[in-house]
């Protein structure tokens, strides 16, 4: 990694004067909106700051991440995850609607009831402030005045804490909303969440001490949060810009991990409608991209013929025998696959293609076309792509109908409705087989069958044009079907991937790195949080079975097996990917 020239990031982000004060937080309210600072601590501990870097402010929602942290190092990831899921919510930090769905747990750490009902479990343990200086590497102390401001004025988060416990997620309510409270109200600096962002990246231990503070695993498990979930509805734009894991906090602070690497930290009061600081985030742009630090650009990853045919071989002798789910079963070319099918494939960036199983066997890309579909879209036209897609992960199924509220655009290009939108940018001749220098068949039966289908996405397309994200609604949605209705194999998929694991080759490197940080956060849909916890690489799926994985700077991978589960996604696939991923220590965040 290249070294942060933080006073060039500092001079660009200084005249930025947008944004306002956390004004529903009176004592933060009438904090000084002029300080200015950015600090970087590597992996040996070496700081640099500049600017006010050494001015104190409270952690606010930053202080989430390291008591997710301190959570898994005391009870362990099974009993943490029974309090708390990992899926982003689509929602700001301080929404309680997605309480009412489903499990009625709190969908990740990094909003307000998940980081409550993680406070309810640290009841009666360290406090707070302990557990952050440890992160830290010195003494921190909690700012008395803001947490008594934050105490008086916390009705939102007591209607949180209330509804958590109403479902039995809380044991008691005040405890964990004081708890949490005073976690949101430790005072630190610039240079102090440095050195705790530092402590993450590094495996868990504090570069400044030689501590170690948690485990490498719950290290890596943090990091993966912070992906996926850290900047709340605005994740999905910052793991494309920035690329980093990051968290932020309404006081005006932000830190990001750099893997293995160290961290860099920010703090400016000014917010942004997300709650995220103006300056804090212009400064990790420019220094994630002045470092080439992100994780979707990372250097060549390194794994021998002989280590990747014998993690093949063991992904398929242990998940062989996977059960569960069912083929899909709305068209009939879906309904009669053999359910026992099963084949996995690795294209390496500089190796040969390695596939094992029933490999010969053809099935149809479904949505595991649409990751190519935006790639191909982004380098016709990026600026009408992202005219009709966000790129924010939304909680909701693969084919819901439901747009963002601000814009009315589709959450992300990878769901039905930003696929459909997406499609409309395309030629008829353009196919995702391109990237990996073959045409795609497409099964006419399957088409036609698709079109039979079709009236829940047609719906979708007439929902788009009535916003002006699409003109022609049958011609976009033909041009998605017949993306979906594209036959291919497993290793002809892996292929296409690598196309987007280095330079991209069909098209730019930028192309492709949206395309795959979209991946990370958006590709799994309402599992897409779990599937990053636990494979941790960017992948999407297809109803018919297929899973396609990007390993960045290392290659492309595939897995079809044709039972999937309730959200679309092959059973045995997701099992075997998560095999090789642990195996030959794939995910992103396996080389702390």
């Amino acid at each position: 990694m290249d070294a942060p020239d933080l006073d060039a990031a500092y001079r660009d982000a200084l005249p930025l004067d947008g944004g306002e004060l956390a004004d529903y937080i009176p004592e933060l309210a009438r904090a000084d909106p002029r300080p200015f600072g950015l600090a970087h601590c590597d992996a040996a501990g070496r700081v640099a700051a500049v600017g006010d870097a050494e001015v104190a402010f409270t952690a606010q929602s930053i202080a989430k991440a390291f008591m997710y942290a301190e959570a898994l190092e005391r009870f362990g990831r099974r009993r943490v995850l029974a309090r708390v899921d990992v899926e982003p919510t689509g929602k700001p930090f301080n929404s309680y609607v997605r309480l009412e769905e489903k499990t009625h747990l709190p969908h990740n750490p990094m909003v307000n009831a998940g980081a409550i009902a993680v406070a309810d479990m640290l009841v009666g343990g360290p406090d707070p402030r302990a557990v952050l200086s440890r992160f830290a590497g010195r003494e921190l102390e909690v700012d008395e005045a803001v947490y008594r401001s934050e105490y008086e004025t916390a009705d939102r988060n007591r209607a949180i804490a209330e509804l958590i416990a109403h479902f039995g997620g809380l044991n008691e309510p005040r405890d964990a909303l004081e708890l949490y409270l005073r976690s949101c109200s430790v005072a630190v600096t610039c240079r102090d969440l440095a050195v705790m962002g530092a402590t993450l990246a590094t495996g868990g231990r504090n570069p400044i001490t030689g501590q170690q503070v948690v485990a490498r695993e719950w290290a890596r498990d943090v990091l993966t949060v912070m992906m996926t979930c850290g900047m709340y509805d605005g994740s999905g734009r910052f793991a494309l810009e920035v690329g980093l894991p990051g968290k932020s906090g309404v006081a005006g602070g932000v830190v990001c991990a750099i893997p293995g690497a160290g961290a860099l930290a920010a703090f400016s009061p000014r917010l942004d409608a997300r709650g995220n600081s103006v300056r804090g985030l212009a400064a990790m742009r420019a220094l994630s991209a002045q470092t080439r630090s992100s994780v979707f650009a990372r250097g060549p990853k390194r794994c021998s013929q002989v280590e990747l045919s014998e993690a093949l071989d063991g992904a398929m002798e242990r998940q062989r025998f996977v059960d569960g789910g069912g083929v899909a079963t709305y068209a009939p070319e879906l309904a009669h696959t053999d359910p026992h099918l099963f084949a996995i494939a690795v294209q390496p960036a500089d190796g040969p293609l390695v596939e094992r199983g029933d490999s010969q066997c053809r099935f149809s890309l479904q949505a595991a076309a649409n990751p190519f579909a935006f790639a191909l879209a982004l380098a016709r036209d990026p600026k009408a792509v992202y005219e009709r897609v966000d790129v924010e992960p939304s909680g909701n199924s693969f084919d819901a109908i439901d747009l963002r509220l601000d814009t009315h655009r589709a959450f992300n290009p990878l769901g039905n409705a930003g696929a459909i939108a997406v499609a409309e940018l395309l030629e008829e001749q353009e196919d995702p087989g391109n990237f990996a220098g073959i045409a795609l068949d497409i099964d006419k039966e399957l088409l036609d069958s698709e079109r039979r289908a079709a009236r829940r996405n047609r719906s979708i397309g007439y929902l788009l044009r009535s916003f002006g994200h699409v003109d022609d609604v049958e011609r976009a949605l033909e041009l998605y079907l017949r993306n979906c209705s594209r036959t291919l194999g497993v290793g002809d998929l892996a292929r296409m991937a690598a196309g987007l694991a280095g330079e991209g080759g069909t098209v730019n490197r930028h192309c492709a790195r949206d395309a795959v940080a979209v991946m990370f956060a958006c590709g799994m849909h309402d599992d897409s949080g779990q599937f990053a916890y636990e494979v941790g690489i960017p992948a999407k799926s297809g109803i018919s079975g297929a899973i396609v994985a990007v390993v960045p700077g290392f290659g492309g991978i595939a897995a079809y097996s044709p039972r999937v589960d309730g959200k679309g996604a092959s059973v045995r696939a997701w099992a075997a990917l998560r095999d090789l991923s642990e195996t030959a220590a794939l995910g992103l965040f396996d080389e702390l």
